[in-house]
């Protein structure tokens, strides 16, 4: 199976894994639709993923990269410098790290498709961010997801936000808050994501 192939048909897996899309469940008397379902599963499937190159090799990432990878403390991490047990090399005022040397530590398990996402999110492209964040999602883990999220959303991303909702709304990786969680439906459908949209013309507010 071609390397783009395979990352899309992961990236739909991990979707289905953390149930997108479906119904939101608010509370304090406010109802979400029973479905808010868009066409065909391609609508929903990131659509940058062939753009990833099969083989692709990382070898080194930021230190805020790290840090979700690892769930690792930066305080860890700059004890783990000051010893010697870890290095890092500085760019541009950014803090490096290689790859293989936490390579063993990672909390989720990566394929080579996986980390040419991953190159692409810590470079900072958007859609990358966002990508990666459901993979962290659908492992389990919302704290490393939420950082991917919060980076694709600042610019623009409207599926970052329309997860950072649900993940505000279902109390993953935050304290459960509908009025956030709103707030960030609301700036996604804004910005023309079909799914947020339905879900904000289908919710039923106290009056």
């Amino acid at each position: 199976m071609p390397g783009s192939e395979r990352t899309t048909n992961r990236l739909g897996s991990a979707k289905r894994r953390v149930g997108y899309p479906r119904p939101i469940s608010l509370g304090r008397g406010v109802t979400a639709p029973k479905q808010a379902i868009v066409g065909g599963e391609a609508q929903w499937l990131p659509s940058g993923v062939n753009l990833f190159l099969k083989g692709t090799t990382v070898k080194s990432i930021s230190l805020a990269a790290g840090i979700t990878l690892t769930e690792w403390s930066e305080r860890t991490f700059y004890r783990k410098f000051s010893s010697g047990t870890l290095a890092r090399e500085v760019k541009a005022g950014v803090s490096m790290i290689a790859l293989d040397s936490i390579r063993a530590h990672l909390c989720i398990p990566l394929d080579s498709e996986e980390l040419a996402l991953l190159e692409k999110a810590d470079a900072g492209d958007a859609e990358s961010q966002n990508d990666l964040a459901l993979i962290f999602l659908s492992h389990g883990k919302p704290k490393g997801a939420i950082y991917w999220l919060e980076l694709a959303a600042r610019q623009g991303c409207a599926e970052a936000m329309h997860w950072l909702g649900r993940c505000h709304i279902e109390g993953t990786g935050f304290v459960k808050n509908d009025n956030l969680g709103i707030m960030w439906l609301a700036k996604s459908a804004a910005h023309g994501h079909m799914i947020s949209q339905q879900q904000m013309q289908g919710f039923h507010f106290p009056g």
